[in-house]
């Protein structure tokens, strides 16, 4: 885990605005529409297409997102092969990184960043996505670092079609656990139309 000022990013103090920040406060996340540019976003989901293409991703058999595939991108090298050859999703992943640093000085907790970026690709009719928690903290510590996840940021690429499901779903808690008839319906958008 890495202190978050050495991932200070200006595109990150851009991105999360005081309207954000409330978000965070009152409901416990933030959407940011259109936070990037559609350039990036599709040089992303190219990036992550010949990773998939090359079979350098995984099919994931984890019950909440069973017949995805991902790989990781770690970040903490910059001898890494993999960070020159998907240069855009090198760039977002630092991008995003920055985000606990805005979020700690704007009065939030002290948070760490786990220098790695997990890429997902969910084939159509191949993938299911099962309602989950992303964390039980602090029941999940990390045994290697004793880290909990405190914030999930998730980077959609692709633009939404009618029909295609995919839509985060952020569900109140119940209890320690989501409450499936309770939850907020975000369309997951790379960017915001007209950008």
């Amino acid at each position: 885990m890495a202190e978050p000022g050495q991932w200070q990013h200006a595109w990150a103090k851009q991105a999360l605005t005081g309207d954000a920040v409330r978000q965070l406060q009152e409901k416990g996340f933030c959407h940011l529409p259109g936070a990037f540019d559609a350039d990036l976003a599709s040089a992303c989901l190219e990036e992550c297409r010949k990773l998939d293409d090359a079979s350098a991703t995984t099919v994931t058999t984890n019950r909440c997102n069973r017949g995805s595939r991902s790989a990781w991108l770690d970040l903490s090298s910059e001898d890494s092969a993999a960070l020159h050859q998907l240069p855009k999703l090198t760039e977002l992943s630092r991008m995003l990184a920055g985000l606990p640093w805005e979020l700690q000085n704007s009065g939030f907790e002290d948070l760490r960043v786990h220098p790695a970026t997990m890429l997902a690709v969910y084939p159509e009719q191949a993938a299911s996505y099962a309602l989950h928690k992303d964390s039980y903290a602090p029941a999940d510590n990390d045994p290697a670092t004793g880290a909990t996840r405190r914030l999930t940021v998730l980077a959609y690429f692709n633009e939404a079609r009618e029909g295609d499901g995919g839509q985060l779903r952020v569900h109140e808690a119940a209890k320690d656990k989501p409450d499936p008839r309770k939850f907020e319906a975000l369309e997951p958008k790379a960017w915001a139309p007209g950008l």
